[in-house]
């Protein structure tokens, strides 16, 4: 713009916008209202985060309350084709921006998910569950207010300062050193299965998780050589591997009891996550 012009305009184009976006709503606009928020308190407490980590020694996260952008992530087309829309609305909803959902223990990732699904869609969860004497299906409805984090339990098992657990394998008497995973492992998981399934590939899904569980098997951290280890030990220790994993895993507890209404039988079944979950009908 010319030096005449701005002289008939009384100022320059560049400063009159900047100056627009820079002017707060008025006090009595409709904008003038916090957004929701709320704490989630993790399931890992922050301690089996290494130092240095952002979320070292960090009890809870905040998170805003689903707003019609979420909702929109969450029948977005596209999200929905490459299976990313729920980690789409997890990342939308975090407070804090320098948090990446990649580096959270997926049982803290589970925490605000459900925390996410409540704020969203209200507590009330439908399901259709087994009776595991008679056969019966019952619709039923979960609370997921009342869902508390799980007991974890460190019998036969020594803590290390970098967040790691030692447990000994029983049958080959292996000392095997391993670590929680979180959403960077997940997703590999999930990405290494699919291209497996691609290229007609043998999945192995439970051996490539203990690959990336095991951080060391008596003192050896070459990698090559606890692959081969891992796939030559009896089934036996494998199952020891990950029941203690299970067991020290910091999570939410989907562990529900049932009471069948046609025979009254009782029991403890885990609660499935359908899509209807947070695609409620």
């Amino acid at each position: 713009m010319s030096a005449r012009n701005e002289e008939k305009l009384g100022s320059s184009l560049e400063p009159s916008v900047q100056s627009r976006a820079a002017t707060p709503p008025p006090a009595n606009s409709i904008l003038n209202f916090p957004t929701p928020t709320e704490f989630v308190e993790l399931p890992s407490g922050g301690k089996y985060y290494p130092e240095g980590h952002p979320l070292h020694g960090v009890e809870s996260v905040e998170i805003k309350i689903m707003t019609a952008k979420e909702e929109d992530i969450l029948i977005n087309e596209s999200y929905l084709r490459e299976g990313v829309a729920v980690e789409k609305l997890l990342k939308s909803v975090l407070i804090d921006r320098s948090l990446k959902l990649e580096d959270f223990l997926i049982g803290d990732k589970n925490a605000i998910l459900f925390a996410t699904r409540i704020s969203g869609l209200g507590p009330h969860y439908g399901v259709n569950l087994g009776c595991g004497a008679c056969g019966a299906k019952q619709e039923k409805t979960i609370d997921l207010r009342e869902v508390e984090h799980k007991d974890c339990f460190y019998d036969n098992v020594d803590q290390t300062e970098k967040g790691t657990f030692i447990t000994t394998l029983p049958t080959t008497g292996l000392n095997v050193e391993f670590k929680l995973l979180s959403g960077h492992e997940e997703k590999s998981i999930e990405e290494t299965m699919k291209k497996r399934k691609k290229y007609k590939v043998e999945q192995e899904r439970l051996l490539y998780m203990m690959e990336l569980m095991v951080q060391s098997i008596n003192g050896v951290e070459d990698r090559s050589q606890i692959r081969a280890c891992l796939s030559r030990i009896p089934a036996s220790d494998c199952r020891h591997l990950r029941k203690t994993y299970e067991r020290v895993c910091p999570d939410v507890d989907i562990n529900h009891e049932y009471s069948c209404s046609e025979c009254g039988h009782t029991q403890e079944v885990i609660m499935p996550l359908t899509a209807d979950f947070f695609w409620s009908k």
